[in-house]
């Protein structure tokens, strides 16, 4: 694998450095303008150590492996933000026994799923009008959180259920 720069927010980024014999390392950090030199710019480590114009970094081995010098490529990776489609959100009202709910289109082939906060943990599963959530093999969606699944045009429907009661939300589009 190449290496890799992903933009964590907004300043923040994580680098995957290929080490050339199978391993990667990797670096969270902070990047501001600033520093010494033309280019050049500040680096605060997320421990917050600040080290100004580059940051080398050392391979096991103690080599350098990149500095002002030796410059790392980088590629930037990322998908585009979920966009829901028109219409897309469809409901159900969870419990300890499975319901599920059509799917208002997947075309697109993604499907947010968010457990209302407040609610409990929940477990989901894509099928047909058939399918049926359990507590041993469906997937679990914590509370207050939002999760993209990718699926076909054969999950017309979701089905949820949880240890108490949670509204779970399905809301198909595409991105992530």
């Amino acid at each position: 694998m190449a290496d890799q720069k992903y933009a964590v927010a907004n300043g923040v980024f994580k680098l995957l450095k290929d080490m050339g014999d199978g391993t990667h390392a990797e670096v969270v950090a902070t990047e501001t303008a600033g520093g010494g030199g033309a280019g050049a710019s500040n680096i605060t480590e997320v421990g917050g150590n600040t080290v100004t114009d580059s940051l080398p970094i050392s391979g096991k081995d103690g080599s350098t492996i990149a500095s002002d010098a030796n410059p790392i490529p980088v590629e930037i990776a990322g998908g585009a933000p979920f966009a829901p489609n028109a219409s897309g959100t469809v409901n159900i009202a969870a419990t300890n026994a499975s319901a599920n709910v059509a799917l208002s289109s997947v075309q697109d082939g993604q499907v947010m799923v968010t457990n209302g906060a407040g609610g409990d943990l929940s477990f989901i599963e894509f099928g047909d009008g058939t399918v049926a959530a359990t507590v041993t093999t469906g997937t679990p969606v914590n509370p207050g959180t939002s999760v993209v699944f990718s699926v076909t045009a054969a999950h017309t429907h979701m089905a949820a259920i949880s240890a108490g009661t949670s509204t779970v939300y399905a809301t198909t589009g595409k991105g992530t």
